[in-house]
């Protein structure tokens, strides 16, 4: 309790891990949205990207679904055939759950168990002090469609863990860089420093703040729902990290240190602190 996953040990192969992720009309897609592969796939890849900051493989997927009376057969035939594709292009199955037709919107909720390739996964609780944070990926403007097309970090995941090079704690970005950031400091109890010139801005932020007029880094900093990874690691696995990245061909970036402490701070160019308020965006769509 307190990880996005459950760690299940029940053979000598290795953990299980277990996670459900509900997809719901209104706060995960638009009202009405009847873009079946898009909803599917967003529902699938949810609780995966949790299963990522565990270094776990999806394995078995169930599918708990709610529809509207009235919605005809074929469209709900046509969302489970795209669950079920997007589950084998993670190297997972879809293997049952239940349909129920009494919901006044749609909602998916999605179960998988997984196997994590670490005999101790990563956990959200074991950063040290000195430890760097680094991240998968860039930060801010997914309303502008990534929060429909993200793809979880689960082959840079287990790429890092395969390197042999430890990883104290991790967490995926589901919530905003700040906020989830906030929360493995906080797990810790330890204080994040982000350097501010360090932190990798998507360009879809750049987009969406000339239309906001707020600074692109706000952006990278609290809008959520980026499905990147967020990792702990001493500073002498830097270079085998990085190496393994560029090997892999993702990208991995340093965002900054956990010190003795408690709370998040940003650092200017200057080393100036100013602290960062742990906010994430709460996206709802009417």
């Amino acid at each position: 309790m307190g990880d996005d996953c459950a760690v299940v040990r029940a053979d000598a192969d290795g953990p299980w891990v277990l996670k459900v992720d509900p997809t719901l009309e209104g706060q995960h897609f638009e009202v009405g949205s009847r873009d079946a592969l898009a909803i599917a796939r967003k529902a699938v890849h949810r609780p995966a990207s949790d299963l990522a900051a565990l270094a776990a493989q999806p394995c078995f997927a169930l599918l708990s679904l709610e529809v509207p009376r009235g919605t005809p057969p074929s469209w709900i035939r046509q969302l489970i055939r795209g669950v079920e594709t997007a589950c084998r292009r993670l190297g997972g199955e879809l293997v049952g759950g239940h349909t129920a037709s009494s919901a006044p919107r749609l909602a998916l909720h999605v179960t998988w168990v997984g196997r994590s390739v670490l005999r101790r996964p990563w956990s959200r609780r074991r950063a040290r002090p000195g430890d760097l944070l680094l991240a998968t990926g860039a930060f801010g403007g997914s309303r502008l469609g990534k929060h429909r097309r993200f793809q979880p970090r689960i082959r840079e995941a287990l790429a890092l863990a395969a390197s042999g090079e430890p990883v104290h704690a991790a967490v995926d970005v589901s919530d905003g860089l700040a906020l989830d950031a906030g929360r493995l400091a906080a797990a810790s109890h330890l204080r994040l420093v982000l350097e501010a010139g360090e932190i990798p801005i998507a360009p879809a932020a750049r987009r969406l703040a000339q239309r906001t007029g707020e600074h692109p880094l706000s952006h990278a900093l609290s809008d959520g729902e980026d499905y990147e990874l967020l990792l702990a690691t001493p500073p002498r696995s830097l270079p085998g990290l990085l190496r393994t990245a560029k090997r892999h061909r993702f990208v991995l970036s340093r965002l900054g240190r956990f010190e003795h402490g408690s709370g998040v701070y940003l650092a200017d160019e200057a080393g100036a602190l100013a602290p960062v308020e742990p906010r994430g965006y709460v996206q709802r769509f009417v």
